[in-house]
């Protein structure tokens, strides 16, 4: 199999366009200040962030699961044999959707606001949420959104993040136990990307673990568009 290598961090988002198109997942989460690498074949792309933690992302088939690294995602088609050494600890999906459509925000009964009470997001995320990977106060946010009833209560939050690549992502979509299969998960996500649309950003990508089968279910609704399905692993 013809191998090439590179740590130039523009070859290989050439290389990752090629193979992908473009928004692909390379593009998303690479920041040009913690590459390190990039080996491809004609129908795959690994490439390696960070040297003290080496961090992999492989993507297409034919993945080269580099010996450097400390953990890694590769997408969930390749064959298990192959990961026999390592410990699958997760799975996660990745999501990117054009804002382009969203100009207006549909009227559902509820109220789209802003939110900028740091205190009240977190209590809200701590109960409704406390996996959440973005809480209030983190240096990637750009904005919280929320939803509320006609009673002022907190029903639904959601943040806008940028990423070191400069990508925007959608981040700690939550809702409220006693609220959950009213679709206020899809209303609150449209209302993001009108906001995102509003302020100029063309696209907006997220992550969501695999198994959270009602979360992908809502984000497709929307319109998400699906760019890799990963098996995360660690060293055994």
């Amino acid at each position: 199999m013809l191998m090439r290598q590179t740590h130039d961090f523009d070859r290989a988002q050439e290389w990752a366009t090629e193979l992908f198109g473009s928004p692909n997942l390379f593009e998303t989460w690479m920041p040009a200040a913690g590459f390190v690498k990039a080996v491809g074949t004609a129908s795959s792309l690994a490439f390696t962030r960070g040297v003290e933690e080496p961090y992999g992302l492989g993507l297409g088939d034919g993945v080269e699961i580099d010996p450097t690294w400390k953990n890694f995602s590769i997408p969930r088609s390749i064959a298990s044999e192959r990961t026999a050494e390592f410990v699958l600890t997760g799975q996660w999906d990745a999501y990117v959707i054009s804002t382009s459509k969203f100009t207006d925000l549909e009227t559902d009964g509820h109220r789209h606001i802003p939110l900028s009470d740091d205190q009240e997001i977190a209590d809200f995320l701590n109960i409704q949420a406390p996996e959440s990977s973005t809480k209030p106060g983190h240096p990637e946010i750009v904005f919280w959104s929320g939803l509320r009833n006609t009673s002022g209560e907190l029903l639904a939050v959601a943040a806008l993040t940028q990423w070191e690549s400069g990508s925007y992502v959608l981040s700690s979509v939550a809702v409220h136990q006693d609220h959950r299969g009213e679709g206020l998960a899809q209303s609150l996500t449209r209302a993001v990307l009108i906001e995102s649309a509003h302020n100029g950003i063309s696209k907006v990508a997220l992550g969501v673990a695999g198994k959270n089968a009602a979360a992908i279910a809502a984000y497709e609704k929307v319109g998400f568009i699906c760019m890799g399905r990963f098996n995360y692993f660690e060293l055994g």
